[in-house]
């Protein structure tokens, strides 16, 4: 019960209009674990390809989370994520053109 698998395909087609043609295919494994009542950790991956004028011709994405259950309705998430596109998609501050970028980012989720 503490390991668990998951699969997601998606298939998007515009057969007419300003994006006319364009063909988007994705996959994504993930697996998760549950170290205990109160922590567990999420790992995914995703790869993405677009074909036409979609703006992009493959994207790849890592994501690792960790989620701590604080409170009955209330759960703390942290998570790091990699993606890196092709042709090189991503600018930083200064402007240049990067294939890959890293973001952070923390979640508060308070559900009732």
């Amino acid at each position: 019960k503490a390991l668990s698998f998951g699969l997601n395909a998606d298939y998007a087609h515009v057969p007419s209009g300003a994006t006319e043609g364009v063909v988007i295919k994705g996959v994504a494994l993930y697996s998760s674990y549950q170290f205990c009542d109160k922590l567990k950790g999420s790992l995914r991956g995703e790869y993405v390809k677009g074909q036409g004028d979609s703006g992009f011709n493959n994207m790849k994405e890592v994501t690792y989370t960790v989620g701590y259950a604080a409170a009955k309705n209330f759960d703390l998430l942290g998570e790091v994520r990699y993606d890196r596109g092709s042709p090189a998609s991503f600018s930083d501050t200064n402007g240049a053109v990067h294939s890959g970028t890293t973001s952070v980012g923390v979640k508060a989720l308070y559900t009732f």
